[in-house]
């Protein structure tokens, strides 16, 4: 959580939206709920094991589009 905060450069950023995809496949593969990975929206309730993954899925996608682009990470507190 707390890298979520800090600057990033654009290889850092990249290196972050990894991290998280990692994260999030196994809070997924540990409730059963892989099939969330790549998918634009579900319906399941916010706090779901689901719900959760899919958010994780969302930023490390998130991360990655921009890191690519080469654009870092510039927290707004």
């Amino acid at each position: 959580m707390e890298r979520a905060y800090t600057r990033m450069l654009a290889p850092e950023l990249s290196e972050f939206a990894g991290a998280l995809h990692a994260k999030a496949r196994e809070l997924a593969r540990a409730h059963g709920v892989e099939h969330v990975d790549g998918v634009r929206d579900i319906d399941d309730d916010e706090g779901t094991p689901a719900r959760r993954a899919h958010i994780l899925f969302s930023a490390a996608r998130w991360c990655r589009f921009w890191a690519d682009r080469g654009h870092g990470l510039e927290p707004w507190f």
